[in-house]
């Protein structure tokens, strides 16, 4: 999945074991992986800003 808003683009790719997500913004580009097995089961929600 990507996703793109003003000068931010996000990029999701579930894995088969992990999900990885990057960030690259004008600050730079990061990213990181996560197994599913520690994601937790708890929802979360955050407000957007517009």
């Amino acid at each position: 999945m990507k996703q793109s808003r003003h000068s931010n683009r996000i990029r999701y790719v579930l894995g088969e074991d992990e999900v990885q997500y990057s960030l690259e913004d004008g600050a730079g580009r990061r990213s990181l992986s996560v197994p599913y097995t520690q994601i937790s089961c708890y929802r979360q929600s955050l407000p957007g800003r517009s």
